[in-house]
C-alpha cells in the first residue's frame, strides 16, 4: 500500500484505537468488542468486511454508539440518492493483496492463484498447523522452539468463551513461526517485540472471536501491556497500521481453517446512520 496513504489513514486508526484501550485501562475485564448483537459489519449491499475492517469498524461503532454496523463510501450514497448529514465524515478501510509461499522454494502466489490450484499441490505450500495439547493446569503457552501450543483443559474454565478467547490467542502465537508468517516473538520476556506481538494475539483472538460469534476480553497477563501499547500509538501513528497488517494475516491464516470465508470490501466507510 502505498506510503502517503497510510500516513493519511493512520492518524485516525489511532486515534479510534487509543479511545477504544483507554476504556481498557478503566477496566481491563470489559470485552474488546462490547456488542455483537447486531453482526458484523458490512456495505450497504450486504457483503461483509474482512480483516482488521471488521475490528476497526466494530471498535467504531461501539465508541460512535451507532446502533447497526452497516456502512458505505461516498459513490454508493450517491448512487443510492441518499444524502450525508452535514459534519458526518467516513472512516478508512483497506485493501490487502495476500500471498502464499511455497513450503520448499519459498516463491510466493497470490491467495487467488492458491485456490486455484488441486487439493494436492495446495499442501507444498501450507504449513499448518501446530500440535495443541490440553492438560490440567494454570497456564496456556506456545513454544515456538517445539512449534507446540499448551491449554488448560476446557472445564477448568468458567465459561467456554474464556477457553476460546485463551486458546485463539495462543494460536495466533502459533501463526508466528517462522515457517508461516515469520513474526519476530522478541528476545526475553517483556521487551518491544514481545509486548508487540501479545498486541498481535490479543487483537487477533478478538477478530476470530468476533467472526465465529462470540466477544473475546483482554487476557489478565495482557492488561499490564495497555499503557505500553498507548504509548507507543502516541509516539508513532503507523505502529498499528503495521500491528493491523500483521492481525490481518494471522486473522486470515485461523479462518481459512476454520472456513470463515468473507468477501471484499470497498475503499472506504460511511455509516448508515449518517446518511
Amino acid at each position: 500500500m502505498n506510503k502517503n496513504l497510510i500516513e493519511k489513514i493512520a492518524p485516525q486508526l489511532t486515534e479510534l484505537m487509543i479511545k477504544k484501550m483507554e476504556t481498557l485501562t478503566e477496566e481491563w475485564r470489559k470485552p474488546w468488542i462490547a456488542d455483537l448483537a447486531h453482526g458484523l459489519p458490512r456495505n450497504l449491499r450486504g457483503t461483509p468486511y474482512r480483516g482488521g475492517n471488521i475490528l476497526m469498524l466494530l471498535f467504531l461503532s461501539e465508541i460512535a454508539g451507532y446502533s447497526t454496523p452497516l456502512f458505505m463510501t461516498f459513490k454508493q450514497a450517491k448512487e443510492e440518492g441518499l444524502n450525508i448529514l452535514k459534519g458526518s465524515g467516513s472512516f478508512p478501510v483497506f485493501f490487502w493483496k495476500l500471498y502464499i509461499r511455497h513450503k520448499e522454494t519459498r516463491k510466493k502466489i497470490e491467495l487467488a492463484d492458491y485456490y486455484r490450484l488441486p487439493q494436492e499441490q495446495r499442501r507444498q505450500y501450507e504449513s499448518w498447523l501446530c500440535p495443541i495439547l490440553l492438560k490440567s493446569g494454570n497456564r496456556a503457552s506456545y513454544s515456538p522452539t517445539l512449534d507446540r501450543i499448551v491449554c488448560p483443559e476446557k472445564r477448568q474454565f468458567p465459561e467456554s468463551a474464556a477457553f476460546w478467547t485463551t486458546l485463539l490467542h495462543e494460536v495466533t502465537h502459533s501463526t508466528g513461526h517462522a515457517e508461516r508468517l515469520n513474526r519476530p516473538f522478541g528476545a526475553c520476556y517483556g521487551d518491544a517485540d514481545y509486548i508487540r506481538e501479545e498486541l498481535v494475539a490479543e487483537l487477533t483472538a478478538a477478530l476470530c472471536g468476533a467472526m465465529l460469534g462470540f466477544a473475546t476480553t483482554p487476557r489478565e497477563e495482557s492488561a499490564a501491556y495497555i499503557k505500553d501499547w498507548l504509548a507507543e500509538f502516541h509516539k508513532e501513528p503507523t505502529y498499528l497500521f503495521d500491528i493491523l497488517t500483521d492481525v490481518n494475516r494471522a486473522a486470515r491464516m485461523i479462518s481459512e481453517r476454520l472456513a470463515c470465508e468473507q468477501e471484499p470490501a470497498p475503499p472506504g466507510a460511511i455509516p448508515a446512520e449518517a446518511a
